[in-house]
């Protein structure tokens, strides 16, 4: 995507979403009966299967290539092919990295049959979608809101060069002749006014306004009966905007998530990933991703709105 954006598979992923949206927005596209027989809605199952048939080949090929390196690691594992035949796949010895998600699901899937191919595929288009348009929508916003509010960019660009400057004086001092400062994980840590600017971020434009869920018991909410499997819904733009838990909602504050501000708020208060069981399984990556991309971004650039007087 990086070196060739307007490949089939980037252009299927932004069309699947676009058809997803005009089908969301309009209601007598919601029945399948219908949508699937539309023009429109052909298109896009040719798209979707697109999707998983370039998903299901990468899985596929990275399968035949872990199956051809067995035997080249320290340690093995007892495996069984479809056949009933015994063979060996090789698994990494103590001390070597961690393995990659989508190598660890298809350790799985060799090592027993835990997993099908199809499960495997469903995994790995979550985290190219979830993963793809959330971020960089999240970005953009947080981008926008600085536009908006100079004092708090100022602020901010205050407390990420001074960790650069530290950074680079480290660097200095132990004679590194890198002309890069690297900002690790931990190093972001220390910049607690940047996780107040995207959780404000956050709040204000959640990357997913809306989730549903579906209730598994019967229940009474505000004196109305909710039957088991009934849809429900829950607008994550509005409830980050009850001005009981956030006063003066609309105002872009990122001071609401300091330590003496936040304390005792109720923890669904604030949900831009959901929460429970079923909250977004890529939320500690999407925050890094989100914060090391911004310091850079503040570190060299000041972003001002057009709309400014």
């Amino acid at each position: 995507a990086q070196n060739n954006p307007n490949n089939s598979y980037c252009r299927a992923v932004y069309e699947v979403g676009e058809c997803f949206l005009e089908r969301l927005m309009q209601p007598s596209y919601w029945p399948d009966a219908i949508y699937y027989r539309l023009e429109r809605g052909k298109e896009f199952r040719r798209k979707v299967q697109h999707l998983h048939d370039f998903t299901m080949g990468v899985i596929r090929d990275r399968k035949d290539e872990m199956m051809n390196k067995q035997g080249r690691r320290q340690s093995t594992i007892s495996l069984s092919t479809g056949s009933g035949e015994p063979i060996s796949l090789s698994m990494p010895a103590s001390g070597e990295r961690r393995l990659a998600f989508m190598d660890l699901l298809l350790k799985h899937h060799i090592n027993g049959g835990e997993l099908s191919e199809e499960d495997i595929r469903e995994e790995v288009d979550t985290f190219m979608f979830e993963g793809h348009d959330t971020t960089a929508m999240a970005m953009s916003w947080i981008i926008y809101l600085l536009g908006h509010n100079m004092e708090v960019q100022d602020r901010l660009a205050l407390e990420v060069d001074s960790l650069f400057d530290d950074l680079h004086s480290e660097m200095r001092n132990e004679s590194n002749s890198s002309s890069t400062t690297e900002i690790t994980l931990d190093a972001i840590k220390q910049l607690k006014y940047l996780d107040c600017v995207v959780k404000e971020g956050l709040r204000l434009c959640p990357s997913v306004p809306l989730i549903g869920r579906s209730a598994t018991e019967d229940m009474t909410i505000s004196g109305h009966v909710v039957p088991a499997g009934t849809v429900i819904y829950c607008f994550i733009y509005q409830l980050h905007r009850d001005p009981e838990i956030f006063p003066d909602p609309e105002v872009f504050n990122p001071d609401r998530f300091l330590p003496e501000n936040s304390g005792g708020r109720h923890p669904f208060a604030f949900v831009p990933f959901s929460a429970g069981p079923r909250n977004c399984i890529g939320q500690k990556f999407a925050l890094a991703e989100l914060k090391i991309v911004l310091a850079r971004l503040i570190r060299h650039y000041r972003f001002v709105s057009l709309d400014q007087p």
